[in-house]
Order: structure tokens, then C-alpha cells, then sequence
């Protein structure tokens, strides 16, 4: 049998999806990712195009992360390519990175100054399964 998450850790890790402040961060096509990265301070500044205000609308039934789609208003700045959910805490060292993206409908997008929509799957696995 492969190794399992049970059904109580999953529980755990969702309450602090749904209890904290969560955020996306676009990045452009200079952000390589590394799985040493675990906190926004990791992310150059420079490889950044926008952060979101808190997600909204945040769920974890049986251990499917979801949330409304992220709204972005009057976007310029370098291509968005990719992107982290993080848990915000107002200082990037303490920021924790959760999820990298590079898969979202939505991305790649050309920032021209029109609004951008970030949506999350419809599938089974919506942002996350875990």
C-alpha cells in the first residue's frame, strides 16, 4: 500500500487554509522554481507581476482546497507564467509557500491593463487535493 495522508491530517491542514489569510502571487517567466523555497522572501521581487487581496469563498471538503476565482484588476507589467498560493502573514520571511502553479485557466497571460481572472479547476482536485 502506498503512504497515505489520514483523514484527521488532512482535516488539520485544511483548517489552516481556511483560517488563515491566503494569497496568490503571479510571477513571469524569470521565476525558476526550487523546492527550497518555502517562504515568499524565496520569490525575487523582481520576478513578481501582482499579489491578490485574500481569497474568498474558501473550502475543504474532504480534503479538495478550493475558492473563488481570483480577480485582478487593470493588469500591466511582464507576462504572467506561473504563480504561489501562499499563507500571508504580512512579513514574506514568515509567508509559508503552499501551492506553486503553472497550470491555472488563465495562465499564461499578457498584462495590458485589461482585468485577469484566475479560475480554479472544475475538476476533482479544484486548487488542491490533499
Amino acid at each position: 500500500m502506498a503512504n497515505v495522508l489520514s483523514a484527521t491530517a488532512k482535516e488539520e491542514m485544511a483548517q489552516v487554509f481556511l483560517s488563515n489569510d491566503m494569497r496568490l502571487v503571479l510571477l513571469d517567466s524569470t521565476y525558476v522554481y526550487d523546492a527550497a523555497h518555502d517562504n515568499l522572501n524565496d520569490v525575487s521581487g523582481g520576478s513578481r507581476v501582482a499579489v491578490s487581496s485574500s481569497l474568498t469563498g474558501k473550502s475543504a471538503t474532504g480534503g479538495i482546497l478550493d475558492a473563488d476565482d481570483v480577480p485582478f484588476a487593470s493588469l500591466t507589467g511582464d507576462d504572467v507564467t506561473q504563480a504561489w498560493l501562499y499563507k500571508h502573514t504580512g512579513t514574506e520571511s514568515t509567508s509559508k509557500l503552499w501551492i506553486y502553479i503553472d497550470s491555472a485557466i488563465g495562465l499564461t497571460f499578457v498584462p495590458d491593463g485589461q482585468n485577469l481572472l484566475v479560475k480554479w479547476g472544475n475538476g476533482a482536485n479544484k486548487i488542491a487535493a490533499l
